[in-house]
């Protein structure tokens, strides 16, 4: 193969029809995701959040009390995470580093493995709830911004005092329920929640 195979364009028709198939695999993407992936991520999303509760409705409504909390609280909140996974893992380091005689060697017994296992799983877990209660109090707040000016001062402070005094799942669903049928009855069409975490 000599250099001007590789500057000599294609012809016109196959780089047509590359942009054909390129347009066509975007639209097939685009259609799987919608229909399928989005809604599998929103699910398993959701599944994880209730793993994190272990099933609990004490553990579920203090996840939703945190909802209704101001964002400065969760900041405060999650530099305590921080600071608490970060003793964790170093607990764990030493424990493994005593055990196996290096950070290097891969650990060698169980309780090395499993913790190892566990920690990592404790903190993914540990993320996805945060981010969970993160997203949800965002959607809350751009739920009441874009509703705002379809209400009165009246009702915007009842659904601000709605959004601080959340306790359970059931007190959200009925605050976001009531705020997209503000937008509705006004012919708007509710934003949507985003499926991952920014």
């Amino acid at each position: 193969m000599d250099i001007q195979d590789l500057v000599t364009p294609p012809p016109k028709g196959k780089v047509w029809l590359w942009v054909g198939i390129t347009i066509v695999l975007a639209v097939v993407a685009s259609a799987l995701w919608d229909f399928l992936f989005k809604p599998l991520t929103l699910w398993t999303i959701d599944e994880i959040v209730v793993l994190t509760n272990l099933g609990s409705k004490s553990l579920t409504d203090s996840m939703y009390r945190d909802i209704a909390k101001p964002p400065y609280e969760r900041a405060s909140y999650l530099s305590l995470l921080l600071i608490s996974g970060t003793t964790a893992g170093l607990f764990v380091g030493m424990v493994v580093r005593r055990r196996s005689g290096t950070l290097l060697k891969k650990p060698t017994g169980f309780l090395e493995s499993a913790s190892v296992v566990g920690i990592a799983l404790a903190i993914l877990l540990q993320s996805v709830r945060v981010g969970y209660i993160v997203k949800s109090n965002a959607y809350i707040e751009q739920l009441q911004r874009a509703s705002a000016p379809y209400m009165t001062s009246d009702q915007r402070l009842v659904v601000s005092s709605k959004a601080a005094l959340i306790e359970s799942k059931s007190d959200y669903d009925a605050l976001v329920k009531e705020m997209i049928d503000a937008l509705a009855a006004h012919g708007l069409k509710a934003p949507t929640r985003d499926v991952f975490f920014d």
